[in-house]
């Protein structure tokens, strides 16, 4: 409906969007044992205070450099694993068109398994959208932009 508000932090560069349940997340930057541990725990609230289960896409492409050990990937994925046990099952796109973004994705993704959250990871924009629908509008860069354009509304697509 018209009358759901999409809800943007600028801190943490999300986007919640209502009508979707989709949470968009677009770091930029460096990606390291800060910021993913405060998205960790941010993304965790969010679920906490939320009506009903949500999925989530993350944009990798802004990022510049990605400075994480694995233990840093493990100990994120654990907080990520204990926040959201026992809750309904939702899907996470992760765009990583990078190598070492890839690479990082797909070792958190593998770390996921078994948890309620369906972690994949695509190289290309029209991929993770079939999986996981979001409006081109959710980009930063059109946050500016009134338009919604519906990249997929095929939900489950690929997954």
């Amino acid at each position: 409906p018209a009358s759901l508000k999409i809800m943007t932090d600028p801190i943490s560069r999300t986007r919640f969007h209502p009508d979707l349940d989709l949470e968009t997340w677009f770091p930029i930057g460096v990606l390291d044992v800060l910021v993913g541990t405060f998205m960790a725990h941010y993304i965790g609230f969010e679920e906490a205070v939320a009506d009903k289960p949500f999925n989530r896409f993350t944009d990798f492409t802004g990022l510049t450099a990605i400075r994480l050990e694995m233990e840093d990937i493990a100990n994120i994925v654990a907080l990520r694993r204990a926040s959201y046990q026992d809750r309904p099952p939702v899907k996470s796109a992760i765009l990583a068109v990078g190598a070492p973004a890839y690479g990082v994705a797909r070792m958190f993704a593998a770390l996921m398994e078994s948890s309620p959250i369906e972690v994949r990871v695509f190289r290309t924009a029209e991929e993770a959208g079939h999986a996981v629908p979001y409006p081109a509008s959710c980009h930063p860069q059109a946050w500016s932009s009134a338009s919604a354009v519906v990249i997929t509304q095929a939900m489950g697509v690929g997954f």
